[in-house]
């Protein structure tokens, strides 16, 4: 990019990095509090890790269930932040906005609400799995859902390139 930033736009990418860095750092503290639990063994489980392979319905286990549910919350939100971003872009192209700054200024309070809006749906994977974690002590599981949640939350990674549509 050849345009270069003024110092609010600067701030301004800045500011929406860093609130989505403490989002991410949330996800890691939920694994090291979940990790302290289940290394020190501090708390009582009401179900044991086998409970995840009982049948929920229709032959499914209710781990297979909960990681259906996981990977349905998350295409459908891949897919809803792609559709929408675009048509965020075609309508700043056709606001016909030359100025790199204009086009931040333009921009970036949509992309956040879509961002914050898909990070709410990818945090509620690791909720799930932090929840089959405090009632069965399954950290592996609750260590697949995280990871999931996490790829997630890379997909919507706020840059400098999705923060200023090239047009």
């Amino acid at each position: 990019m050849q345009e270069s930033l003024n110092k609010d736009s600067r701030s301004k990418l800045r500011t929406i990095l860093v609130i989505w860095g403490a989002m991410v750092m949330a996800l890691i503290v939920y694994f090291i509090v979940a990790y302290i639990i289940f290394t020190t063994k501090s708390m009582h489980f009401m179900k044991t890790p086998d409970f995840l392979n009982e049948v929920f319905i229709g032959g499914i286990s209710y781990k297979i269930a909960a990681l259906i549910l996981s990977f349905a919350i998350f295409i459908g939100a891949y897919i809803y932040f792609n559709s929408r971003y675009k048509k965020l872009v075609m309508q700043i192209k056709e606001e016909n906005i030359s100025d790199v700054n204009d086009r931040l200024n333009a921009f970036s309070p949509l992309y956040t609400t879509l961002m914050f809006t898909v990070l709410a749906l990818y945090e509620a994977i690791a909720i799930i799995g932090l929840v089959i974690f405090l009632t069965t002590g399954d950290i592996n599981t609750f260590s697949t859902f995280l990871i999931i949640a996490l790829f997630g939350f890379f997909t919507v990674m706020p840059t400098k390139n999705k923060l200023i549509p090239q047009i």
